[in-house]
C-alpha cells in the first residue's frame, strides 16, 4: 500500500524542491496521488450493435496479434491470459 504524501519538510524552500525535481530525484513522497485522475480517460459503458462483416476482420486481426504475441512471449502464464480473452 502506498503511504500518504508527506508535506514539504519544514525549512525546505520551494527552490530546493524544484532543484530535486529538476535533478531527477524521487519526489513521490511529496505527491498526493490517492485522488488523482486523468482528464479525458473517464470510462462509460455503451452497447453497440455492429454488423458481422465489420467484426470478422477484427477477429482475424486479434488472432494474428495473439499469434505474434505468443511468438514473442511463449511463457505459459501469458498464454493462459491470452487464451482466456
Amino acid at each position: 500500500m502506498r503511504r500518504a504524501a508527506q508535506p514539504r519538510p519544514v525549512g525546505q524552500k520551494l527552490e530546493e524542491f524544484d532543484a530535486k525535481f529538476d535533478a531527477g530525484e524521487d519526489i513521490s513522497e511529496y505527491q498526493e496521488v490517492s485522488k488523482g485522475f486523468r482528464p479525458g480517460w473517464e470510462q462509460k459503458k455503451v452497447n453497440v450493435d455492429i454488423p458481422v462483416w465489420m467484426i470478422d476482420p477484427l477477429d482475424t486481426q486479434a488472432r494474428r496479434i495473439r499469434q505474434d504475441f505468443n511468438r514473442i512471449a511463449p511463457n505459459p502464464a501469458f498464454s493462459a491470459i491470452i487464451s482466456a480473452c
